[in-house]
């Protein structure tokens, strides 16, 4: 694994480091995260209130 990591670009390992952190601080605040992403979706894939038909009684 060093021998690896000792091959790589110093771009590289910037990339490397850059996309661990990104994984990191997501799985911090993974609760937000899919909570806001489920919302997302349910608003873009649900019919505007609007366009909905009234509940018959």
């Amino acid at each position: 694994m060093m021998k690896w990591w000792r091959e790589r670009s110093t771009q590289e390992k910037w990339m490397i480091a850059l996309i661990a952190m990104l994984l990191v601080g997501i799985a911090v605040r993974w609760a937000w995260v899919s909570s806001e992403v489920a919302g997302a979706f349910r608003e873009r894939f649900s019919p505007p209130a609007e366009l909905t038909a009234p509940a018959e009684p």
